[in-house]
């Protein structure tokens, strides 16, 4: 497997796990939370269960409406969200955990993606720093937000 990137972004959501999973395990609720455009089509288990797929559309470095192929790998109730995309034959892993904090839910999102080879890999890493985790770091913030509201 080719070199990947691991990044994770938290945040403390002041509801309980079961509402805060409820919301992020239903994948058309993404798009209320997304830094970027976002929306979900064909959808082949609208529980998104394990094993369900989907078709997501969102921002990618060359489209406004990048078109992926969603897998469901994990939907282990108030505990794990796991989705694993493909962009252009390669895999992207999005999950989220979820563990209690306080009175709240401490949600854990676990980015592993393909590192760029070539010119673009050698840049990558200021490009992830100032571009990619400023985006996912909103989009934590704005789940937060719109759980908590």
């Amino acid at each position: 497997m080719a070199d990947r990137i691991v990044e994770t972004f938290s945040v403390v959501v002041n509801k309980p796990a079961d509402e805060v999973f409820a919301f992020i395990s239903d994948v058309n609720n993404h798009a209320k939370w997304s830094a970027t455009a976002y929306r979900v089509e064909e959808v082949s288990d609208p529980s998104f269960a394990a094993g369900s797929t989907f078709a997501s559309y969102g921002v990618s470095r060359d489209s406004d409406d990048k078109r992926n192929e969603v897998t469901v790998l994990a939907n282990d109730a108030n505990e794990l969200f796991s989705l694993s995309s493909l962009e252009d034959g390669e895999e992207y892993i999005n999950s989220f955990s979820l563990t209690p904090e306080g009175d709240g839910t401490k949600v854990d999102k676990v980015i592993d993606m393909p590192k760029p080879g070539g010119p673009m890999g050698m840049m990558f890493a200021g490009i992830f720093k100032s571009v990619i985790a400023p985006r996912i770091s909103e989009s934590m913030d704005k789940l937060k937000e719109v759980v908590e509201s």
